[in-house]
């Protein structure tokens, strides 16, 4: 199963965009329109980037099984899975076939989730490129590991709102106390004022005698 896409060959040109991890280029299609779909909002830490999907996939170790690229949904039992010896990736154990597992991408450095096939069909006169049902279904995976992290990050978000909200009202209530007894002391201290000059202008009766 093939998923055709249109992409200009070669970089280089205007109004590339690129990924905010590795700086992979992104050129536009060869009718224009931008290909920047194939970036994806991520939260990467604590800053908000537009990733590739292969850096999806490798900020997001233990979030999915790199084998099959299912996203986890946390309902399954940690007995049912298989850690990377060399990393936090974590894998079905159901799609591991050896008794050490090691991930793809610490067993080859060069290895890589999602890439683009050239079509060498002589019809192919456009430039078309074709990503092959693994590359589709790491596109599917980062798109979901994207997604996920919007929402925790809106979550995040609106807590931290929540909280400079609790927070002003408190400021809001604690300024209007002292305000309030700011304005019990200069009452008081006016009243003080006001005996004194009493006191003066009315000596006490008998003082003379």
């Amino acid at each position: 199963m093939k998923h055709e896409i249109s992409a200009a060959a070669g970089g280089g040109g205007g109004g590339e965009e690129c990924c905010g991890i590795c700086g992979h280029l992104l050129p536009h299609h060869h009718n224009g329109e931008e290909s920047s779909w194939l970036l994806h909002h991520f939260r990467h830490r604590g800053s908000y980037r537009r990733l590739c999907t292969n850096c999806v996939l490798n900020s997001s170790t233990g979030l999915f099984c790199p084998l099959c690229l299912h996203v986890f949904d946390d309902c399954r039992s940690s007995d049912e899975r298989v850690t990377c010896l060399s990393c936090s990736s974590v894998a079905h154990a159901a799609c591991v076939t050896t008794i050490r597992f090691t991930c793809s991408t610490c067993s080859n450095p060069n290895f890589v989730f999602f890439k683009f096939n050239e079509s060498r069909h002589p019809n192919n006169t456009n430039n078309k490129k074709f990503i092959d049902h693994k590359s589709a279904k790491a596109l599917v995976a980062a798109s979901k590991l994207s997604a996920n992290s919007m929402k925790r990050a809106a979550l995040l978000a609106r807590l931290e709102a929540e909280r400079k909200v609790k927070d002003a009202v408190l400021a809001k209530s604690k300024a209007k106390d002292a305000l309030d007894r700011l304005l019990l002391l200069t009452a008081r201290e006016k009243e003080m004022i006001v005996e004194e000059e009493e006191d003066v202008d009315n000596p006490i009766s008998g003082q003379s005698d």
